[in-house]
């Protein structure tokens, strides 16, 4: 429950002194943190993951050279 005891909003910002535009301020730093959160989970989930391959493949491909010129005749 997001007000605890408090019967009503009204009740919970008498009583705590909360201005509503304080409220609204925080509502915001609130869901810019869960929008930050679900960039952050995004990149490292999709973003990151394909630069991983495609490290993977200039590796492979490095290699494939290497094999290449070793075994040319």
């Amino acid at each position: 429950m997001l007000f605890g005891a408090y019967n009503s909003i009204e009740q919970f910002l008498r009583y705590n002194d909360v201005k509503k535009r304080g409220l609204r301020r925080r509502t915001k730093k609130k869901i810019g943190l869960v929008a930050l959160s679900i960039g952050v989970g995004f990149l490292m989930t999709v973003i990151i993951p394909i630069w991983g391959w495609i490290i993977a493949a200039g590796a492979g491909l490095i290699y494939c050279g290497w094999y290449l010129i070793e075994h040319h005749k």
